[in-house]
Order: structure tokens, then C-alpha cells, then sequence
């Protein structure tokens, strides 16, 4: 009986542990030097600052950040920042993800923290224009109007930035939603 829970058991934690595996996706990267290279982009399926498991499929929070990519043939992935890159692609349940390079300007105190590079994800192009979005999650604070609104103290919420980028002019112009 008691080998029959733990065969139960060790079965539960492998399927667990192979739905929570990064995925592998076909994609592409474009080098500073406008070199397109193919390969794999992984992404995953869980949220690394929670730990929580994302059932949407894959956790884009990351990819603004950095991208893990590993040429065709390769074996090893590897971390690209998006100072190393002009942009990379990826596709996943007949989405397409563009990511393009961006250096952002921030408000900050500390001149080294005013510009930043990040990848923006493209959402929308149209002839006259490009409409790019940026997330992160900002730690809730603990106040009655955030209580009111049902979240709770210390909790980790989406924060959206929409970036409109005018093609011919590399001005990008900041609209942010929590």
C-alpha cells in the first residue's frame, strides 16, 4: 500500500514538473548588426518572481527584460539583454510575439537609471504607427482604497505601459493602465 502512494505520488510531481518545464518555441532574433537568426526562444510557463503557475500559457513579464534563445542545431541557450539586440519573434497557439528594442526614459534620481533599453512588445502597426506595450507587476500597498477595490495587502498587480511610436520619428510617447 505505501508503495503504491508513493508511485502515486512521484507520477503527480513528474506530470507537475513537465507542465511547469520552459517552453520551446520556433523564433528568431535580430542582432544589432541586422542579422536575423533562427532557433528557439524558451519561454515559461510559470511567473519567476511568484513562483505561480500561469494558465493563460506562458508569462510575458520576462520578456521585456531579457530574451532565452538558442540557435538552430545548438544545444545551450543563452541570455540576450535588450542592449545585445534590436529585437526578437516568437509564436505560440497561432499568436506571433514581436518584441523591438527600446531605450526608455525614466525619472530617476540616479542619472545611470534615466535610460534604460527594453524590449516592448508590438500589439498593433498601422501604416502612420506602432503601438508597443510594456508590463510589470508593482507590489500593492496596504491602504483601505486598495482594499476596497478587493485587493489584497502586498499583492503583486499588473501595471501595463502602452508606448505609440510614429513611423519616421523614434519619439515613443508613454500611456500607462494598472
Amino acid at each position: 500500500m505505501r508503495n503504491r502512494k508513493i508511485h502515486t505520488l512521484v507520477i503527480i510531481l513528474f506530470c507537475f514538473c513537465s507542465i511547469t518545464e520552459a517552453k520551446k518555441l520556433p523564433g528568431f532574433i535580430i542582432t544589432e548588426q541586422n542579422d536575423t537568426i533562427h532557433g528557439e526562444v524558451q519561454v515559461h510557463t510559470f511567473n519567476r518572481r511568484t513562483g505561480a503557475y500561469v494558465f493563460s500559457g506562458i508569462d510575458l513579464e520576462w520578456c521585456y527584460l531579457n530574451v532565452s534563445f538558442r540557435k538552430s542545431g545548438k544545444a545551450r541557450f543563452k541570455y540576450y539583454l535588450p542592449e545585445q539586440l534590436k529585437g526578437y519573434h516568437f509564436s505560440f497557439e497561432g499568436q506571433d510575439y514581436i518584441f523591438h528594442q527600446f531605450q526608455i526614459q525614466y525619472k530617476s534620481l540616479v542619472n545611470s537609471e534615466c535610460n534604460k533599453y527594453q524590449f516592448l512588445n508590438l500589439i498593433k502597426r498601422t501604416p502612420k504607427e506602432s503601438i508597443y506595450r510594456a508590463q510589470r507587476y508593482m507590489m500593492m500597498p496596504v491602504n483601505e482604497v486598495a482594499i476596497d477595490l478587493g485587493y489584497y495587502p502586498n499583492m503583486l498587480v499588473p501595471e501595463y505601459n502602452y508606448y505609440r511610436h510614429t513611423n519616421g520619428n523614434d519619439r515613443i510617447i508613454k500611456h500607462s493602465k494598472q
